[in-house]
């Protein structure tokens, strides 16, 4: 998806990152992927924060 291929690169270096695209464009998958395979279980304390609008998931 194209939102996908514009944001992952940013997220993976981690780079702050403000999206807007329109619902079905894949920004969910454009910034979870990239967080998942940074996030480290082992370390107990806040990695990531994601703000979201929350209609958008409801």
């Amino acid at each position: 998806m194209p939102v996908q291929a514009k944001a992952i690169p940013y997220v993976r270096v981690g780079r702050d990152l403000m999206v807007q695209s329109r619902t079905g464009s894949g920004k969910t998958g454009a910034f979870i992927l990239p967080l998942l395979e940074r996030i480290r279980p082992e370390e107990r304390v806040c990695q990531a924060l994601v703000l979201v609008p929350t209609r958008e998931l409801a």
